[in-house]
């Protein structure tokens, strides 16, 4: 239990880490103008996903994100994970299993990722701010 929460904590670190480390060191990326949109995207994301019907990504009429079923018209094995992920979302635990039954680990796992990405962007935010106001004073 223990080796998989740290891989989660891992894992959710890294296209955070990937992103702002990596692709966008400068400081303009560290600004408060790229945080605070960043934190409000994160925190706007499950409401707009709310808001949208449960259904929005099923077949027929629904819109299709997969490639393999787009380009090949071929089903992997996590084909239905956006789907079941948008029917659990909507609290609609039986059509979420079967579009995928692996729905109730992929979940839980989503939610912790947003949740340490949200506490990151929160602690970004904070180091700014203590930054300008460590300026501010001198």
């Amino acid at each position: 239990m223990a080796f998989s929460l740290f891989f989660l904590n891992e894992f959710a670190k890294w296209p955070h880490a990937f992103l702002y480390n990596q692709c966008f060191n400068s400081a303009m990326f560290k600004s408060k103008y790229v945080q605070w949109p960043w934190l409000v995207l994160l925190l706007l994301t499950p409401f707009v996903l709310w808001i949208l019907p449960s259904d929005f990504f099923d077949g027929e009429g629904g819109v299709i994100l997969c490639p393999s079923r787009l380009f090949f018209d071929f089903e992997c094995w996590s084909c239905g994970m956006t789907r079941a992920i948008m029917h659990l979302h909507h609290f609609e635990l039986s059509d979420a299993i079967y579009y995928n039954a692996g729905v109730v680990l992929a979940y839980p796992a989503l939610i912790v990722v947003w949740f340490l990405w949200v506490k990151s962007a929160w602690g970004e935010i904070k180091k700014i701010k203590a930054n300008e106001s460590g300026q501010a004073a001198t």
